[in-house]
């Protein structure tokens, strides 16, 4: 008989219970509840028990993951950050080494002393500053997968200035806008020329040259335009036509980013690089 039972019978009747069937048959009753509510006691135990050891194994488990993962992510972020560091001081360098050689062709240029000779190295210098602005701004943002074009054409444009020697005049009209790496450097090029040929053709009355840089959205395109107040194209001036390096470059630029290049004469010369707002961004 259970001992819980025991207890209650012996404080109810001092002693074993009266001889009758029917206690009898109650008594055997609640001892067998009493049993079945200890076995079920225990089962709950033993269950709570494996339960337990079962939670502390997965949550052990799960403290180890995290600290692989935590591990991982923070070897993944070193891994970037380096990777970022490595890749700004290359355009560092790439800028640097330009420099180098623009510095290098300035001396032979003026070692030969021949204006005609001066004038190619000026034109070859230009171009290779303008790929050096590029790094020069990547290395700056740490962006190296997009640039800023507005920044990136108006430091072109004073680069030029500087180096053309001519007395100019600057206006700039740029819209913020950012494009893909790819495009920057062609893109660059392509201005460089318009500029070099209005530092070169685009004097005013008063030997000034006065330009206008536009950067602007216009409907699905993105318009870059270089605008002078000299004398114009030559008429009947077309870009096929044209047999000098600019202009043959500015063509073949044009073709490599899928982009338009116009001349136009309207109170000077013009020249104008549309390109597709999805090109732009892709």
């Amino acid at each position: 008989m259970h001992k819980l039972l025991q207890r209650q019978i012996l404080r109810a009747f001092g002693g074993s219970p009266p001889d009758s069937p029917q206690l009898l048959e109650l008594l055997r009753t609640v001892d067998e509840a009493y049993a079945a509510a200890d076995d079920d006691r225990l089962m709950l135990e033993r269950s709570l028990e494996i339960t337990s050891q079962i939670m502390l194994k997965k949550n052990e488990e799960l403290r180890h993951a995290r600290d692989v993962a935590e591990k991982a992510k923070d070897k993944v972020e070193r891994a970037d950050h380096e990777k970022a560091l490595l890749l700004q001081e290359i355009h560092h360098r790439v800028k640097n080494n330009l420099q180098v050689i623009v510095s290098l062709l300035n001396l032979e240029a003026n070692a030969k002393g021949h204006e005609g000779f001066r004038s190619y190295i000026n034109e070859a210098t230009g171009r290779i500053m303008s790929m050096a602005t590029v790094h020069e701004i990547l290395y700056e943002s740490g962006d190296f997968s997009s640039i800023d074009f507005s920044t990136y054409l108006e430091r072109i444009a004073k680069n030029a200035a500087r180096a053309s020697n001519v007395e100019s005049n600057l206006v700039f009209r740029l819209e913020p806008i950012v494009i893909a790496l790819d495009l920057a450097i062609p893109c660059g090029l392509i201005l460089n020329e318009a500029l070099t040929n209005s530092f070169k053709y685009g004097k005013g009355g008063d030997g000034t040259v006065r330009l206008s840089i536009l950067l602007a959205r216009e409907g699905s395109k993105i318009v870059v335009e270089v605008a002078d107040s000299g004398p114009g194209f030559p008429p009947g001036f077309a870009m096929a036509e044209g047999r000098g390096l600019g202009c043959a470059l500015m063509a073949s630029l044009a073709g490599q980013i899928e982009g338009d290049v116009s001349f136009e004469n309207e109170d000077g010369a013009h020249v104008r690089l549309a390109l597709d707002l999805k090109r732009v961004h892709a």
